[in-house]
């Protein structure tokens, strides 16, 4: 005699198989992820970096963009600033709007994931591929104005290209795998400098299909090599960043950096992969009351796994660029490392349930289910900079923000009768040497006509001015008042500080 408990699995087994046979997955998963990205966008204002592209992308002309990036404005290929530009020209240039590339880089890599991960198993684990990432730091990128949604997009379309490719023998899908494959990457290095990286996991996948095959694939390696060339149409611009950045970078490369890029991309999915281990334990537990299903699909081909690991490897592959070539990296680069989990993740469960569907249905369920519950729990409210408010004296003294990543959001979000006022003045660099991110505005400052001085300039020409403070820079406070200046307190708000500076009738010369 059947149990109840028979009855509900057996139902919500019944259940899941027709849902595998369903072209809902992606369309579904695309609402879900299109709702909680654009929810959190419109929350959010930009911060430091989004400001350079939204400036960057407004620049007059093609010949005003190349220069602005060749003389290290921004260290991003100029293709992401003109999609960008598109964007803003089609849906006006708000936040939501300048993200959007973001949001349909992040959409393309997921059904690419899911597509590519259908193929060895079922829809219900390609749901589980597809929707991994977004329990990671990636999602995050999906409503970020930087080149990493679209990098995440055109890396999973490769990858899916590639196995297109080496799975059809011949035949239109071949074709079609591989001039997908030749566009993906070439998008891809066109969007950021560091997606060359995502070469080496598909060679890792062909050099696997070389052992097997014991011939090379002519054709595939054509298309990869053709996409690599894109690469010598950025050289000037790469080795201008290079030159500038190399010799003070702000993320210089050590070793720890394989460990901090796995924590930073793979952390937020801790939870859930435990829910979802545990979740699928308790299910082969009931082995006895649930019939396995006929697991659908095949495992993932020995070149399949060889280029997943690959990318779950670049972290290490971008260390050793970091350290030979670049000497600068940074976590963000390498995110690409969320594609390789989330295929490895998902066909690994499904070989562990043997195809059970209410295994893949309930995986699917969890990590759904974690992403709207963060998204639900952590409220988007607006954090709106603090504006500050000067005193009606003294209305023609000069604002001086002393942080350059306060500077940025205060020129674009300040009151319209303090943004007239604010200048900012190069103190970090002129008492500690040179500031990364000062070195940026000033690069930048020309392009996008922002109000920036030099500290001898500036000191020759103001002798009282206004100070807005952060707790990040309060030591230049200290300094000022160590060459003599007195600093009256005006005001604070939130975490800033508005001081009215008085210099010495002469200014010390230097103070290093």
């Amino acid at each position: 005699m059947r149990t109840g408990l028979q009855r509900l699995v057996d139902a919500t087994e019944s259940l899941a198989r027709r849902l595998e046979t369903r072209a809902w997955p992606p369309v579904a998963i695309c609402a879900i992820l299109i709702w909680l990205s654009l929810t959190a966008s419109a929350a959010r204002p930009f911060w430091f970096d989004e400001l350079f592209t939204f400036h960057v992308a407004r620049l007059p002309d093609f010949a005003s963009l190349w220069l602005a990036l060749s003389r290290g404005v921004d260290l991003q290929p100029p293709l992401f600033y003109l999609v960008t530009a598109a964007a803003q020209k089609v849906f006006g240039s708000s936040e939501v709007a300048t993200r959007l590339p973001a949001l349909a880089g992040y959409l393309l890599m997921t059904v690419c994931l899911y597509l590519f991960v259908r193929r060895r198993t079922n829809s219900l684990y390609g749901v589980v591929a597809a929707l991994f990432p977004a329990v990671t730091e990636a999602f995050r990128y999906s409503y970020e104005a930087r080149p990493y949604g679209l990098m995440l997009g055109f890396s999973a379309l490769a990858l899916l290209c590639w196995q297109e490719a080496a799975c059809a023998a011949r035949g239109v899908h071949r074709q079609l795998g591989l001039v997908g494959l030749w566009l993906s990457l070439s998008l891809a290095v066109s969007c950021h400098y560091c997606s060359v990286l995502v070469f080496i996991p598909l060679a890792m996948g062909e050099a696997v299909r070389w052992f097997q095959r014991r011939r090379l694939d002519i054709p595939m390696a054509v298309a990869a090599g053709l996409a690599a060339l894109v690469v010598i149409i950025y050289l000037p611009l790469i080795r201008g960043g290079v030159a500038l950045h190399s010799n003070h970078p702000w993320n210089a490369v050590t070793v720890r950096f394989i460990y901090d890029a796995f924590q930073f991309a793979l952390f937020p999915a801790a939870v859930p992969l435990a829910f979802c281990i545990v979740a699928l334990y308790l299910l082969l537990r009931l082995d006895r009351v649930v019939e396995p299903a006929a697991a659908q699909g095949t495992s993932l081909t020995a070149a399949e796994t060889g280029a997943a690991l690959g990318f779950i490897l670049l972290p290490v592959f971008a260390y050793l660029l970091g350290r030979t070539v670049t000497h600068m990296m940074t976590d963000r680069y390498v995110l690409p490392l969320v594609v390789g989990f989330a295929v490895l993740f998902a066909c690994a469960l499904h070989r562990a349930a043997g195809g059970l569907a209410i295994a893949g249905l309930a995986l699917a369920a969890i990590l759904g289910g974690v992403l709207v519950g963060r998204h639900i729990a952590r409220p988007h409210a607006p954090n709106a900079f603090a504006a500050p408010t000067l005193p009606e004296h003294d209305r023609d003294l000069p604002l001086v923000v002393a942080s350059a990543l306060d500077f940025v959001p205060q020129l674009y979000y300040g009151n319209p009768d303090v943004r007239s006022r604010i200048v900012f003045v190069d103190l970090a660099t002129h008492y500690r040497g040179v500031d990364a991110v000062e070195r940026d505005v000033l690069i930048a400052a020309p392009f996008f006509r922002w109000p920036v001085m030099r500290y001898a300039e500036f000191a020759r020409r103001y002798a009282r001015f206004f100070l807005l403070s952060t707790p990040a820079v309060n030591w230049i406070a200290a300094k000022l008042r160590a060459d003599g200046a007195s600093l009256e307190f005006a005001s604070s708000q939130d975490e800033t500080t508005l001081y009215l500076v008085t210099k010495p009738a002469k200014p010390p010369a230097t103070s290093r």
